[in-house]
């Protein structure tokens, strides 16, 4: 293997080096053996430290050889002839979750996890927390957020402001 493209590699976090290796493979299949070993590796390194597992797909049914085939004639004979590939696997990344005991949480926790995550869907979270998207919902859209509260007063603020100029200068 190429040592000083392992070095680089190796700077990286095992995702990444199989994101760039399997990125490279697909733009120059000159190098294909060698990433092809590199990628094994890192997937194998994958698994062995938690990060990834191996989920494995049925197999698939192949044609029988030609011999076989040649041998045989109609559904039947091929019924009896056919045979099964290995079994695929595909590598998928595992995800490190803090638990948290959502159902312990009032309404005013709730909001304030939801504006400090703007990335969470309301069914997922809903799901998170045992409730439904509707239910969810409606605590969001009830007594406002610290973060809506803090807005709403600047705003208040602001428009009062602005009416005590308006006309002023008349």
């Amino acid at each position: 293997m190429n040592t000083s493209l392992t070095k680089q590699l190796e700077q990286l976090p095992i995702k990444e080096r199989l994101l760039y290796l399997e990125e490279a493979l697909r733009d120059n299949r000159s190098v294909s053996r060698q990433y092809t070993k590199l990628i094994d590796y890192y997937q194998q390194q994958a698994v062995d430290q938690g990060l990834a597992t191996w989920v494995y797909k049925p197999s698939r049914e192949l044609a029988p050889t030609k011999d076989q085939f040649v041998g045989l004639f109609g559904q039947g004979a091929f019924d009896q002839v056919k045979r099964s590939s290995k079994p695929e696997r595909d590598l998928i990344w595992l995800i490190k979750i803090d638990f948290i005991d959502f159902g312990s949480f009032c309404a005013d926790e709730i909001r304030e996890y939801y504006d400090l995550n703007p990335n969470l869907s309301i069914l997922t979270y809903a799901g998170m927390l045992g409730l439904t998207g509707g239910e969810l919902k409606a605590i969001l859209m009830t007594d406002g957020s610290a973060i809506d509260k803090e807005e709403e007063k600047t705003a208040q603020i602001m428009f009062e402001e602005a009416d005590e100029t308006f006309g002023a200068d008349i």
